[in-house]
């Protein structure tokens, strides 16, 4: 009799711990796949997020990038046009330093940096050269800038010295000519000054040409590591040298 009230207990308590540990199986195994699920969402939105910051940061190097070229390949063109239009002009004996006219309110133009965020986001794509080219676009943007203002204050300040010392006549086309009269000294000096100018405007000229083409390799890059990297075509490049020459346009075109 007391083995078999023995078993009767055992058995209610059998029954209530069993259906405990099927409730508990019941509500947490889907609670364990939507445990699940909302980790996957939230996985998939924070690779969205990532994705859209990356491609916020690709079309901020874009903008950049076309502010720099355009500059650079704009300082180059201007100078090869002064130096074409003296010489279509009949004035070939002018010396390199005279062809060139100065660039008005260079001192004030802006030269854009790129952010650490948005060269990460070349490091993240493998493209740790082109971080490179990145960094050092800016640096040479400045020292054109900084070569074009050098001249045009050797210019001027030579200029005037020799107007000072002489008569100065202008022509139709806007082509100043002085005449003056300087003593042995003076005229040596004039002369040391004027070779140095030469040699600085040459040496320009040269820096000027590199940098454009620099530029223009870089911008040539841009569209296909961004077009690859995201698999996306539709994303912006810069026109390439021949889409350039065909259009007209520049390299944001």
């Amino acid at each position: 009799m007391a083995a078999l009230l023995a078993g009767h207990d055992l058995w209610d308590i059998a029954i209530p711990t069993l259906a405990g540990i099927i409730g508990a199986l019941a509500g947490g195994i889907p609670s364990y796949f939507l445990s699940r699920r909302a980790s996957r969402e939230v996985l998939e939105r924070d690779q969205q997020a990532r994705r859209d910051n990356e491609k916020s940061a690709a079309h901020r190097v874009f903008v950049k990038l076309s502010l720099l070229t355009n500059s650079l390949l704009g300082f180059q063109r201007q100078v090869e046009e002064m130096i074409a239009k003296a010489d279509s002009d009949g004035r070939p004996e002018m010396a390199l330093w005279q062809r060139l006219s100065a660039f008005a309110g260079i001192e004030r133009e802006i030269t854009p940096d790129f952010t650490p965020e948005e060269l990460a986001f070349f490091v993240g794509a493998k493209q740790v050269d082109y971080v490179d080219d990145l960094i050092l676009l800016p640096r040479r943007h400045r020292a054109a800038i900084d070569s074009l203002t050098t001249f045009a204050r050797l210019k001027t300040e030579l200029y005037y010295k020799l107007v000072d010392k002489g008569v100065t006549t202008r022509d139709g086309s806007g082509v100043s000519r002085t005449l003056s009269q300087l003593a042995t000294n003076e005229a040596n000096r004039v002369r040391v000054e004027a070779d140095e100018l030469e040699l600085f405007t040459a040496a320009m000229r040269d820096q000027l040409r590199d940098f454009a083409a620099f530029a223009e390799r870089v911008a040539d890059r841009y569209g296909d590591l961004v077009r690859a990297y995201f698999d996306d075509p539709t994303m912006p490049r810069l026109a390439r040298r021949d889409e350039r020459d065909a259009t007209g346009r520049g390299p944001d075109a």
